[in-house]
């Protein structure tokens, strides 16, 4: 559910010759309240540049920064789209509201809260689990909604799938397993990547829901590892792997991993979450 007074933006137009191509940088899909403050929130769209190029997957891509700092604007973000387009694939990037009052979540929302807050395992850390990570839900959600519409603009094919690192990774599996409990409707999810994430939400979690891939470090202080492997043990679905090597949010298993096999991990999974394969 989406309050009235927060605004999806304006539809993009759809070319002659097909869909858009190359990188749109800074494309508003929303205005919503943070802290009492209107603002516009913003996604970077990364579209293959192959001339009259065909629809194909699109992978919406959450960033880190514990839903309370961190920008849609890193490097990492620019080499995943590369390796994507370069399959046909686009990646889309969003800004989300950061440290988001109580205030800023819509009635729904704000009901669920203490409920929420109340199913939030010993070791996850409880303002990753409150308002600051359901207003980034909420404008996740738009987002996608957003991005549903613009499929002919975009050259969007298949089931949208998500990801993302850290608290990205955390907005991802929320978006798969906690908006269906809340009543947060979404276009059809095709499965999810989580690199260094986490689920806060245990009465939500429903097995069986979507794929997921997710890649965690069991000495990562940051976000724990316990509760992905709860998910994992309860879901087939879920395909954990455990990566001593990995730093916090790396794609890479270990150090010394070539970005062609970091990067296949996503890519061979785009196919079968988007129903392309």
């Amino acid at each position: 559910m989406i309050a009235p007074s927060e605004q999806s933006a304006a539809f993009l137009d759809v070319p002659r010759h097909g869909p858009l191509s190359g990188t749109l940088w800074d494309v508003p899909y929303r205005t919503a309240s943070v802290q009492g403050e209107r603002i516009t929130l913003e996604v970077d769209l990364f579209l293959p540049e192959t001339p009259a190029r065909q629809a194909g997957a699109m992978l919406v891509w959450f960033h880190s920064g514990a839903f309370c700092t961190g920008t849609r604007k890193r490097p990492a973000h620019r080499m995943l789209a590369r390796w994507l387009n370069a399959v046909g694939m686009s990646v889309a990037v969003p800004s989300y509201r950061l440290g988001s009052h109580e205030t800023d979540l819509d009635p729904t929302l704000r009901a669920a809260l203490p409920d929420l807050l109340a199913q939030c395992p010993p070791t996850f850390r409880p303002e990753m689990a409150g308002p600051w990570a359901l207003a980034a839900l909420a404008d996740s959600v738009a987002l996608l909604h957003w991005l549903d519409a613009q499929r002919a603009a975009l050259g969007i094919a298949g089931r949208l799938v998500v990801g993302g690192t850290s608290a990205g990774a955390i907005n991802a599996l929320n978006l798969l397993h906690a908006a269906p409990g809340l009543g947060l409707k979404t276009p059809e999810l095709g499965g999810g990547f989580c690199y260094s994430g986490a689920f806060a939400y245990p009465d939500l979690f429903r097995p069986g829901r979507a794929p997921v891939f997710a890649m965690h470090s069991p000495h990562d202080r940051r976000v724990d590892i316990k509760p992905i492997r709860a998910l994992a043990a309860r879901d087939s679905l879920i395909e954990l792997i455990e990566a001593p090597g990995q730093t916090h949010g790396g794609f890479t298993i270990h150090p010394g991993e070539k970005p062609r096999d970091s990067f296949a991990r996503i890519l061979s999974r785009m196919g079968p979450m988007s129903g392309l394969a």
